[in-house]
């Protein structure tokens, strides 16, 4: 069992670098970048205070990552409030959701290349198996949102995510 765990260790974190890079090459954003990217596009109309909350960064580092983002031209940020960053309104340009499906497709393309070494048998077992694991991995909606955060919601929707907390923003 103690090499069971091992190998699990070792896959999840090469699986986990590799949709990363694929995830940051595409986005040409490090860090949070991509994954900021999907959930606006994914909540848009978010606030940055949900959006800190999903990606599990600092208030600082999140406004940080949606100015560069804006800069580029891929966020575009609605200050609903001009005494208050946090009351921003949020969502992706034409450009930014081009790259959100570009980002969830090299993320698809990473993990299906790796899924693709099991028999279409033992990728509906290895799925339950996932499902079962993954109902375990969280405590709170905080914990759903930020495990789920670079997750394509359109193949794992809200009624069959294993980790579904009602996923909506937390504002």
């Amino acid at each position: 069992m103690a090499r069971t765990r091992n190998l699990l260790g070792a896959y999840s974190l090469a699986i986990a670098d590799r949709v990363r890079d694929a995830s940051e090459e595409v986005a040409a954003s490090r860090g949070a970048g991509p994954a900021g990217i999907v959930q606006i596009g994914l909540y848009p109309g978010q606030s940055m205070e949900s959006l800190r909350h999903a990606l599990g960064l600092t208030q600082s580092a999140t406004t940080r990552m949606i100015e560069r983002l804006e800069q580029v031209g891929l966020v575009i940020n609605e200050k609903s409030d001009a005494t208050d960053a946090r009351k921003a309104v949020l969502s992706l340009s034409a450009r930014g959701t081009k790259i959100m499906n570009e980002i969830l497709a090299a993320r698809e393309s990473v993990i299906k290349s790796h899924l693709d070494l099991l028999s279409e048998q033992e990728q509906v077992q290895f799925g339950a198996l996932l499902e079962k694991l993954m109902t375990n991995m969280v405590d709170t909606k905080a914990d759903s949102d930020y495990v789920c955060r670079l997750c394509d919601m359109r193949n794992c929707p809200d009624d069959v995510c294993p980790v579904h907390f009602k996923r909506q923003p937390v504002n």
